[in-house]
């Protein structure tokens, strides 16, 4: 991550998973990326349509996306990372599946993702300090 937060992590966990999107026949890929630094995860969100192949995606041409993280902050604030198809700011993602196996539900690739910082104002009225920036830059290989 880049941004407000700066951050490297490896891990096997971090591996998206493909599950099928009930709703619609579709494969949902699905990433849920733990963050020591934001002290949550963040959650990744792509339809890659009924039949996904290893191509590129993005958000200027997949329709239903979305990614979001929410970190915590003093005196009930909090630090809201959101990206999505129906948010506003929207964001934007490429995705780069190299190898893509249905069967076994395994992929690989690379994902780039641009989330916007929002900070919530707390209870008493002040507005929370997630950073000087208002965009956060997320880079997974799997």
């Amino acid at each position: 991550m880049t941004g407000n937060a700066t951050e490297a992590s490896s891990s096997d966990a971090l591996c998206p998973r493909l599950l099928p999107a009930q709703t619609m026949g579709d494969t949902l890929m699905r990433f849920v990326v733990a963050s020591n630094v934001l002290a949550t995860t963040i959650g990744i969100n792509i339809d890659l349509g009924p039949q996904p192949t290893a191509s590129v995606y993005s958000s200027e041409t997949t329709p239903i996306w979305s990614a979001l993280a929410i970190e915590s902050a003093p005196v009930n604030g909090a630090c809201i990372f959101t990206a999505g198809a129906m948010s506003v700011p929207a964001g934007s993602f490429e995705l780069q599946l190299d190898a893509l196996d249905l069967v076994a539900g395994t992929s690989h690739g690379q994902l780039s993702l641009l989330m916007f910082v929002l900070p919530r104002t707390t209870e008493q009225g002040m507005q929370t300090d997630c950073g000087p920036g208002t965009t956060e830059t997320v880079a997974i290989e799997f």
